[in-house]
Protein backbone atom coordinates (compact mmCIF):
# COMPACT_ATOMS: atom_id res chain seq x y z
CA UNK A 1 0.00 0.00 0.00
CA UNK A 2 2.73 2.15 1.17
CA UNK A 3 4.07 1.96 -2.46
CA UNK A 4 0.70 3.17 -4.23
CA UNK A 5 1.65 6.62 -1.97
CA UNK A 6 4.50 7.46 -2.91
CA UNK A 7 3.43 9.26 -6.54
CA UNK A 8 0.97 11.39 -4.37
CA UNK A 9 3.49 12.20 -1.74
CA UNK A 10 5.49 13.54 -4.69
CA UNK A 11 2.96 15.23 -6.24
CA UNK A 12 1.87 16.92 -2.90
CA UNK A 13 5.20 18.14 -1.85
CA UNK A 14 5.79 19.52 -5.73
CA UNK A 15 2.15 21.10 -5.61
CA UNK A 16 3.28 22.69 -2.30
CA UNK A 17 6.89 24.15 -3.66
CA UNK A 18 5.09 25.03 -6.70
CA UNK A 19 2.01 26.52 -4.62
CA UNK A 20 4.49 28.26 -2.54
CA UNK A 21 6.49 29.90 -5.75
CA UNK A 22 3.47 31.15 -6.97
CA UNK A 23 2.38 32.78 -3.41
CA UNK A 24 5.64 34.35 -3.15
CA UNK A 25 5.88 35.65 -6.82
CA UNK A 26 2.71 37.36 -6.66
CA UNK A 27 2.84 38.69 -3.14
CA UNK A 28 6.47 41.01 -4.45
CA UNK A 29 5.31 41.34 -7.54
CA UNK A 30 7.44 39.07 -9.86
CA UNK A 31 6.68 37.47 -12.83
CA UNK A 32 4.68 34.23 -12.24
CA UNK A 33 6.46 31.60 -13.29
CA UNK A 34 4.46 29.20 -15.74
CA UNK A 35 1.79 32.05 -16.47
CA UNK A 36 -1.52 30.65 -16.91
CA UNK A 37 -0.52 27.05 -16.11
CA UNK A 38 -0.70 27.79 -12.47
CA UNK A 39 -4.17 27.38 -12.33
CA UNK A 40 -3.31 23.56 -13.08
CA UNK A 41 -3.02 23.43 -8.87
CA UNK A 42 -6.61 23.51 -8.83
CA UNK A 43 -6.43 20.14 -10.47
CA UNK A 44 -3.71 18.68 -8.57
CA UNK A 45 -5.47 19.41 -5.05
CA UNK A 46 -8.49 17.28 -6.08
CA UNK A 47 -5.28 14.48 -7.47
CA UNK A 48 -4.08 13.92 -3.99
CA UNK A 49 -6.89 14.75 -1.59
CA UNK A 50 -8.97 11.79 -2.97
CA UNK A 51 -5.94 9.11 -1.03
CA UNK A 52 -5.59 12.07 1.64
CA UNK A 53 -8.85 11.39 2.59
CA UNK A 54 -9.14 7.80 2.27
CA UNK A 55 -5.88 7.79 4.48
CA UNK A 56 -6.67 10.05 6.96
CA UNK A 57 -9.77 7.99 7.42
CA UNK A 58 -7.69 5.27 8.59
CA UNK A 59 -5.39 7.19 10.43
CA UNK A 60 -7.86 9.01 13.13
CA UNK A 61 -10.65 6.18 12.81
CA UNK A 62 -10.63 5.46 17.10
CA UNK A 63 -9.70 9.53 18.20
CA UNK A 64 -11.41 11.66 19.19
CA UNK A 65 -12.26 14.96 17.11
CA UNK A 66 -10.28 17.17 19.16
CA UNK A 67 -7.22 15.27 18.35
CA UNK A 68 -7.97 14.73 15.02
CA UNK A 69 -4.95 16.66 13.31
CA UNK A 70 -2.94 15.33 16.03
CA UNK A 71 -3.48 11.50 15.52
CA UNK A 72 -3.55 12.48 11.38
CA UNK A 73 -0.07 13.92 11.63
CA UNK A 74 1.51 11.40 14.23
CA UNK A 75 4.05 10.09 11.14
CA UNK A 76 5.28 13.89 10.45
CA UNK A 77 8.10 15.41 12.37
CA UNK A 78 7.30 17.89 14.94
CA UNK A 79 8.36 20.94 13.27
CA UNK A 80 6.28 19.83 10.32
CA UNK A 81 2.96 19.43 12.82
CA UNK A 82 3.94 23.23 13.46
CA UNK A 83 4.65 24.29 10.07
CA UNK A 84 1.31 23.20 9.08
CA UNK A 85 -0.41 25.14 11.72
CA UNK A 86 1.58 28.31 11.57
CA UNK A 87 0.67 27.54 7.61
CA UNK A 88 -2.63 27.51 8.54
CA UNK A 89 -3.09 30.70 10.43
CA UNK A 90 -0.98 32.24 7.63
CA UNK A 91 -3.93 30.93 5.30
CA UNK A 92 -6.70 32.66 7.37
CA UNK A 93 -4.99 35.70 7.69
CA UNK A 94 -3.77 35.95 3.75
CA UNK A 95 -7.63 35.65 2.84
CA UNK A 96 -8.65 38.37 5.36
CA UNK A 97 -6.26 40.32 3.64
CA UNK A 98 -7.50 39.19 -0.17
CA UNK A 99 -11.34 39.46 1.31
CA UNK A 100 -10.57 43.23 2.29
CA UNK A 101 -8.94 43.85 -1.19
CA UNK A 102 -11.80 42.89 -2.75
CA UNK A 103 -14.15 44.43 -1.34
CA UNK A 104 -13.31 48.06 -2.69
CA UNK A 105 -13.09 46.16 -6.39
CA UNK A 106 -14.83 47.28 -9.12
CA UNK A 107 -17.39 45.16 -10.13
CA UNK A 108 -16.87 45.18 -13.66
CA UNK A 109 -12.95 45.13 -13.86
CA UNK A 110 -12.58 42.18 -11.39
CA UNK A 111 -9.38 41.60 -9.92
CA UNK A 112 -5.99 41.53 -11.05
CA UNK A 113 -4.31 38.39 -11.44
CA UNK A 114 -2.03 39.31 -9.32
CA UNK A 115 -4.66 39.82 -6.38
CA UNK A 116 -6.49 36.41 -7.41
CA UNK A 117 -3.26 34.39 -7.21
CA UNK A 118 -2.33 35.69 -4.03
CA UNK A 119 -5.45 34.36 -2.71
CA UNK A 120 -5.84 31.52 -4.22
CA UNK A 121 -2.62 30.16 -3.49
CA UNK A 122 -2.27 30.91 0.00
CA UNK A 123 -4.67 28.07 0.35
CA UNK A 124 -3.10 25.99 -2.17
CA UNK A 125 -0.11 25.83 -0.05
CA UNK A 126 -2.49 25.07 2.70
CA UNK A 127 -4.30 22.07 0.93
CA UNK A 128 -0.72 20.19 -0.66
CA UNK A 129 1.05 20.87 2.63
CA UNK A 130 -2.08 19.21 4.87
CA UNK A 131 -1.87 16.48 1.87
CA UNK A 132 1.87 15.77 1.99
CA UNK A 133 1.65 15.44 6.00
CA UNK A 134 -0.91 12.86 6.00
CA UNK A 135 0.46 10.80 3.67
CA UNK A 136 3.56 11.23 4.72
CA UNK A 137 2.51 10.47 8.00
CA UNK A 138 0.41 7.04 7.06
CA UNK A 139 3.43 6.37 5.07
CA UNK A 140 5.68 6.02 8.44
CA UNK A 141 2.96 4.73 10.65
CA UNK A 142 1.61 2.21 8.63
CA UNK A 143 5.11 0.86 9.78
CA UNK A 144 4.37 1.51 13.77
CA UNK A 145 2.39 -1.14 15.34
CA UNK A 146 -1.06 -0.22 16.59
CA UNK A 147 -1.64 0.60 20.00
CA UNK A 148 -3.57 -2.06 21.71
CA UNK A 149 -5.04 -2.32 25.30
CA UNK A 150 -3.45 -5.49 27.40
CA UNK A 151 -6.52 -7.55 26.60
CA UNK A 152 -5.85 -6.72 22.86
CA UNK A 153 -8.27 -4.25 21.97
CA UNK A 154 -6.92 -1.95 19.45
CA UNK A 155 -7.00 1.84 20.74
CA UNK A 156 -6.40 5.14 19.31
CA UNK A 157 -3.23 6.81 19.41
CA UNK A 158 -4.27 9.39 22.12
CA UNK A 159 -6.29 7.19 24.57
CA UNK A 160 -5.72 6.49 27.92
CA UNK A 161 -8.51 4.10 28.26
CA UNK A 162 -9.58 1.12 25.91
CA UNK A 163 -13.11 2.07 24.57
CA UNK A 164 -14.16 -1.87 24.88
CA UNK A 165 -13.27 -3.20 28.22
CA UNK A 166 -11.72 0.39 29.90
CA UNK A 167 -8.41 -0.89 30.56
CA UNK A 168 -6.34 2.21 31.43
CA UNK A 169 -3.50 2.17 28.50
CA UNK A 170 -0.13 4.28 28.88
CA UNK A 171 1.05 6.42 25.66
CA UNK A 172 3.03 3.55 24.72
CA UNK A 173 -0.09 0.98 24.58
CA UNK A 174 0.88 -1.33 27.92
CA UNK A 175 -1.50 -1.20 31.18
CA UNK A 176 -0.82 1.31 33.54
CA UNK A 177 -0.71 -0.08 37.48
CA UNK A 178 -3.23 -2.09 38.74
CA UNK A 179 -4.29 0.17 41.55
CA UNK A 180 -5.36 3.04 39.10
CA UNK A 181 -9.40 2.74 38.32
CA UNK A 182 -11.10 4.15 35.73
CA UNK A 183 -12.46 7.63 36.94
Amino acid sequence: MKVLLFPFIGIAALGLFLSLLVHLSALFGQPIPWANRVWGLHVGIFVVWIPTVIVANVLTSDVDRRNWWRSALRGCPEWYRYFMYGLFGYALINFAIFILRTMGAPRTGGLSEEVNLIGFSGHWMVFYAAALGVLWSFARAEAQSVPRCPNGHSVGADSKFCKECGCPIQSDGTQLPSDLTRP
